[in-house]
């Protein structure tokens, strides 16, 4: 997965093709640096249409959201199938890559599934660096300076090239690339 910073990265964490499964516990931790924890729900496998207990993962330690479970209560059938578990959403606060680690993940009944450690990687960019080879550089400028004094509406207008998110590309949006020039992202 590839974002800006300041977008949204919805990732949730999901279940394929199980039997009686009553409950689940995970852990998840990242690089706080790139990425911010917005919140963390309740997915719908086990509680559509029916109660549970779900302990919202226990964010005191940054870049970890330790211990989130649910657990069906009272007389609640075992679920099967597939579905969402949590769904975790980040804010991208830094430029680079971090890496999601889900850790402590056990699905009950007892034993049915143990995962040690899994990870996904996501690539947070600068905004500046617009066609995302790493580096603010000529290509950037260029592709600022084509769409130069279109505004939101018109066919040669790109969201991309308007950085400050003005509904314009103007002097404002060739700046920011100024001001970044040369660096890596």
């Amino acid at each position: 997965t590839t974002a800006r910073i300041g977008q949204t990265i919805t990732v949730p964490i999901m279940i394929n093709s199980m039997m009686g499964i009553e409950g689940w516990q995970l852990s998840l931790s990242w690089n706080p640096s790139i990425l911010a924890l917005r919140s963390a729900a309740e997915g719908s496998f086990l509680s559509s249409g029916m109660t549970t207990f779900y302990n919202t993962p226990d964010v005191s330690v940054v870049g970890q959201a330790k211990n989130a479970a649910a657990v069906l209560l009272g007389d609640s059938s075992p679920k099967s199938g597939a579905g969402t578990l949590i769904t975790f959403t980040f804010e991208v606060i830094g430029v680079g890559i971090s890496t999601l680690t889900l850790s402590d993940v056990l699905i009950s009944p007892v034993g049915a599934v143990t995962i040690g450690t899994a990870s996904i990687s996501a690539r947070a960019m600068c905004v500046e660096d617009g066609n995302q080879d790493g580096t603010v550089n000529l290509p950037d400028l260029v592709a600022i300076a084509q769409r130069f004094g279109t505004q939101q509406g018109e066919s040669r207008y790109v969201q991309s090239a308007d950085l400050s998110g003005d509904g314009r590309i103007d002097l404002r949006d060739l700046i920011l690339v100024a001001k970044k020039f040369g660096q890596e992202c």
